[in-house]
C-alpha cells in the first residue's frame, strides 16, 4: 500500500487486452549546459540596428517567436554573459549570506542533506526516524523524477554501492543500467550492462517474427514534474524572509515602444505584505524575483548543424548514383538506404555533445530580465489589465542605486538552478519603452556606471545539482544571501 512509487513507474505494466504499458524513458544524456559566447563590439553604441533597417524598433519587431532572435538582435541590446560568476560578487559588502546558527538556513540545510534514498523510505513509510520538515514536498517532487533521473552519485567504490545494489533489485535485475560521470561540465556514459526486460516485452510478436525491435522510446519527461521540483526547492527558504512564490497573474510581457512580447517566466517570488488584511486578501508586492525553467535537453551548435545539413545533402547525391547504378538489377535500393539514413539521423541525435551558442536561452533570460525591471519600475503597465493584476503592489524592493535596478532571476536546466543578476540602467528602461535617446549632460552619464547605460551584463553563477545533497545546500546558500539583500529594509513578515 505504501510502496514506493517511483519503483511501480519503472516496471512494465499490464494495460487492456494484454498491451503492455512501457515505464518512462530515462534520460540517456550528456548533460549539456550550453553557453552564450558572442560580446557586443565596445566601439558600437547599443540599440544599433543592421543597415538594412531603418531603427531598432523596425528591427527588434519583427521577432515573432524566441527562435527569431539572433547574435545581432542580443548585441543590438548590448547583451554579454559571464558564467560561473561567484554569487558574493553580485551583492555589496557586507554579512548578507547566513551563518551556520541562522535559523532559516541552518533548518533547510539539516532537511536538504537527507540522502534521496532515505528521503524515498520515508514518503514510502518504510522510515519513520527521519523528518523530511519544511522539504517534504521537495523530495515527493524529487521522487518523480527517479524514473527519468538518476538520484544518487555513482559510488567511488565498490564498498560504497550497496545503495546503488538495492535500487537495481527494486527495478528489477533485467532493467538496464547506464551509469554517468560528470567531466567539466558534460556527462559521459558508462557502459550500459544487459538489454532492459521492459525493451523486450515492447516488442509485438509480429515484429519478433520478422526479426524486428522496436527503438527505446525518446526522454519526455512531463514539464510539471521539474517545475515543482524548482519550487519546492526556493519556497520554504522563502518563508523565512517573508516572500512567497506565485504563478503569473497575468501573462508575463515586456513592452518595447508600441509592442508587446510574450515573456517565458515560470513563477515570480512576492513580498507579503505588512498588514495581515491585505495578506489575507491575497495582495502581494514587488516583484521581489523571477523564476524561470527550462525544458531543452538537447542543445546544438550553429556549425554542427551547418555540417549535418552539408552532410545530408552529400548522402543524399550519393544515394541517387547508387540507385542509377544498380537499378536495372531490381533491387529496391531506395527503400533500404531510406530506412539506413533514418536510422543513422536516430543515432546522431543521441551522439550529439557539442556545446551550443545560447542565443534561444539568453533571448528568454533578458526578456524575463526586462519584464521584471520594467514591472518594479513603473507598476503596472500600459493596456488593459486582468482584475488579478490589481492584487499586485509593484515597487521595486531591494533597489539600492537611484539609476539602477538588480534583477535577478532564478534559472532552472536539466535538474539544476542557478541565479542570474543584471543590473538594469532607468534610461536603458526609458529608452526601450519610448525610443527616445537620453540626455548625455546628465550627472549620472559622468559616473562610471554611466558610460554602461545601454549595456546588459549578466552574471550567471554555477549550476547547482538538486539530486546532490552538498549541492542543493550550495544552492540554498547563496539563495538565502540574495533573499537577506533583498529584504534587508523590510520587516520581517
Amino acid at each position: 500500500m505504501f510502496t514506493n512509487w517511483a519503483s511501480i513507474v519503472t516496471q512494465p505494466q499490464s494495460g487492456a487486452a494484454g498491451t503492455i504499458i512501457k515505464p518512462p524513458a530515462p534520460f540517456q544524456g550528456p548533460k549539456v549546459f550550453p553557453r552564450y559566447t558572442s560580446t557586443p563590439d565596445a566601439s558600437v553604441t547599443s540599440f544599433t540596428p543592421p543597415a538594412e533597417y531603418k531603427s531598432f524598433y523596425s528591427y527588434i519587431q519583427r521577432i515573432k517567436k524566441a527562435t527569431d532572435v539572433t547574435t545581432s538582435h542580443l548585441n543590438a541590446l548590448g547583451v554579454s554573459v559571464e558564467y560561473d560568476f561567484p554569487v558574493e560578487k553580485m551583492l555589496p559588502e557586507g554579512d548578507w549570506f547566513p551563518a551556520e546558527d541562522d535559523k532559516t538556513f541552518s533548518e533547510r540545510k539539516k532537511e536538504l542533506l537527507i540522502a534521496n534514498n532515505d528521503a524515498f523510505d520515508v514518503l514510502s513509510r518504510r522510515n519513520k526516524t527521519i523528518r523530511l520538515g519544511h522539504m517534504y514536498r521537495f523530495f515527493q517532487a524529487m521522487e518523480l523524477l527517479k524514473p527519468y533521473y538518476p538520484t544518487a552519485p555513482v559510488p567511488s567504490d565498490v564498498a560504497s554501492s550497496q545503495s546503488d545494489s538495492e535500487e537495481k533489485s527494486e527495478q528489477g535485475s533485467g532493467k538496464r543500467k547506464a551509469e554517468e560521470e560528470v567531466e567539466g561540465g558534460v556527462e559521459k556514459k558508462g557502459r550500459a550492462s544487459e538489454e532492459s526486460a521492459e525493451s523486450d516485452a515492447s516488442v509485438s510478436e509480429e515484429d519478433k517474427k520478422d526479426g524486428k525491435k522496436e527503438k527505446p522510446e525518446k526522454f519526455s519527461m512531463p514539464e510539471k514534474f521539474r517545475e515543482e521540483l524548482v519550487k519546492n526547492f526556493i519556497e520554504p527558504i522563502c518563508w523565512g524572509y517573508g516572500v512567497r512564490v506565485y504563478a503569473p497573474r497575468a501573462p508575463p510581457i515586456v513592452c518595447l515602444q508600441k509592442s508587446k512580447f510574450l515573456v517565458h517566466l515560470t513563477n515570480y517570488i512576492y513580498l507579503t505584505p505588512k498588514l495581515p488584511a491585505e495578506a489575507r486578501a491575497g495582495l502581494v508586492e514587488g516583484p521581489v524575483m523571477g523564476m524561470q525553467v527550462r525544458h531543452e535537453t538537447r542543445f546544438r551548435s550553429a556549425a554542427y548543424e551547418a555540417a549535418r545539413k552539408k552532410m545530408k545533402t552529400t548522402a543524399t547525391v550519393s544515394r541517387r548514383i547508387d540507385i542509377l547504378e544498380v537499378g536495372q538489377l531490381g533491387v529496391d535500393k531506395m527503400d533500404i538506404d531510406d530506412e539506413k539514413d533514418k536510422d543513422k539521423d536516430d543515432d546522431d541525435d543521441e551522439d550529439d555533445t557539442m556545446l551550443a551558442d545560447d542565443v534561444i536561452g539568453i533571448a528568454r533570460e533578458v526578456a524575463a530580465t526586462l519584464s521584471i525591471a520594467q514591472d518594479r519600475r513603473k507598476g503596472p503597465r500600459p493596456g488593459k489589465e486582468g482584475k488579478t493584476e490589481k492584487k499586485v503592489r509593484y515597487r521595486a524592493i531591494g533597489k539600492e542605486e537611484k539609476y539602477r535596478d538588480d534583477i535577478f532571476i532564478m534559472t532552472s536546466l536539466h535538474h539544476h538552478v542557478s541565479i542570474s543578476h543584471v543590473s538594469v540602467s532607468q534610461p536603458y528602461l526609458r529608452y526601450l519603452e519610448t525610443g527616445k535617446m537620453p540626455d548625455f549632460k546628465h550627472e549620472f552619464f559622468q559616473t562610471k556606471e554611466g558610460k554602461d547605460w545601454d549595456r546588459l551584463k549578466i552574471q550567471k553563477t554555477r549550476f547547482w545539482d538538486l539530486l546532490d545533497p552538498q549541492e542543493r545546500v550550495e544552492a540554498c546558500y547563496a539563495f538565502c544571501g540574495v533573499q537577506n539583500w533583498l529584504s534587508r529594509e523590510e520587516t520581517k513578515r
